[in-house]
């Protein structure tokens, strides 16, 4: 979908970017999908998250008004990509809603990700905000023309888990539940059950 974005909605702000070793060794298919190809048509991305480390091009917590009008007066966006964030946040998703429009101009374009069905997993915490795609598009209300909505399936989370972490360290983990208990039994109840991420696709209207 952002490869079929018109030019005047660049820059994209890619909130809650994490480091770049993490979109391009850790996760590495977010680079090599996602952003190469941005980078090789010359559409600017612009990284942010709360974390000043390598390949935070800006550091903000997008849920205060002041570093939405620091970002507003420094750099004009054109669209705004928010995955897997907003069960992260300490703030109502109305809330989160409400910041996500004000960074985004009129005319520009919000895709934004949340978990559906997903085990808990505090980064560094988790709200466990697991919305359908319609209700994650009504969040939004009337200020958005929605232009495609989905609750997407996805692999076994065991799989996802192993995917990301390694075998051994899926293991390891697995062999030590007193370390985090929630997390472990998150694991074991939902290591059967397919990951569900509900999706929309917006574009600003007022």
């Amino acid at each position: 979908m952002i490869s079929t974005f018109p030019s005047t909605a660049f820059p994209l702000l890619d909130l809650g970017s994490s480091t770049g070793v993490y979109r391009t060794d850790e996760q590495a298919f977010i680079n090599s999908e996602i952003f190469s190809p941005l980078a090789r048509s010359g559409r600017r991305v612009i990284h942010a998250d709360v974390k000043a480390e390598f390949g935070v091009d800006v550091v903000i917590d997008f849920t205060r008004a002041e570093d939405r009008q620091k970002l507003a007066e420094t750099t004009p966006l054109g669209s705004v990509l928010c995955a897997n964030l907003l069960e992260h946040l300490s703030v109502a998703p109305e809330e989160a809603a409400r910041a996500l429009l004000e960074l985004c101009r009129p005319g520009g374009y919000l895709l934004v990700t949340v978990p559906k069905t997903f085990r808990y997993h505090p980064d560094p915490i988790d709200n466990l905000y697991r919305p359908t795609a319609d209700e994650l598009a009504n969040l939004f209300g009337t200020r958005v023309a929605v232009l495609q909505r989905a609750n997407v399936r996805d692999t076994l989370q065991i799989v996802h888990d192993i995917q990301r972490r390694g075998l051994l360290r899926y293991v390891a983990s697995a062999l030590m539940p007193w370390r985090m208990p929630r997390v472990w039994w998150e694991k074991l109840a939902y290591s059967l059950r397919r990951i569900e991420v509900a999706c929309v696709y917006l574009q600003r209207v007022s």
